[in-house]
């Protein structure tokens, strides 16, 4: 019996075009799991620019995950590595409306990054 559900589980995993109505319910809790974030986290082009030291210097776009935020490490141009330092949406009016226009990614060197924080936490903060 447990042979036969590792087996119905394993060939639930190989496929990628989604579980049918009558399967759904036989596949297990990580796997709904992975599918659903992998429907409400779809990747988005972001544009990079390091901004630390200055001049900005701009890396181009990266395709990366939706909720890349303040302090995630990324791969940029193969194996450089970056530390996200600030997220930046532009937007445009047009019609009335707010659109998106592009999303920017701020990014620093992993060390670079770990002196501003130390450099931050130096300069007291003021009180409302």
């Amino acid at each position: 019996m447990c042979d036969r559900r590792l087996e119905q589980i394993a060939r639930g995993a190989g496929k990628r075009e989604g579980p049918s109505k009558g399967n759904a319910m036989e596949l297990p809790w990580w796997q709904l799991e992975e599918e659903a974030e992998r429907l409400m986290a779809p990747r988005m082009p972001f544009r990079v620019e390091q901004v630390s030291p200055p001049p900005v210097k701009k890396l181009g776009y990266a395709l990366l995950d939706a909720r890349t935020s303040r302090g995630d490490v990324i791969n940029v141009k193969g194996n450089d590595k970056y530390v996200v330092s600030k997220v930046r949406f532009l937007y445009d009016l047009v019609g009335g409306r707010y659109r998106l226009r592009s999303k920017v990614l701020e990014v620093q060197t992993p060390r670079r990054y770990k002196i501003n924080e130390q450099l931050a936490d130096l300069v007291p903060h003021e009180r409302q």
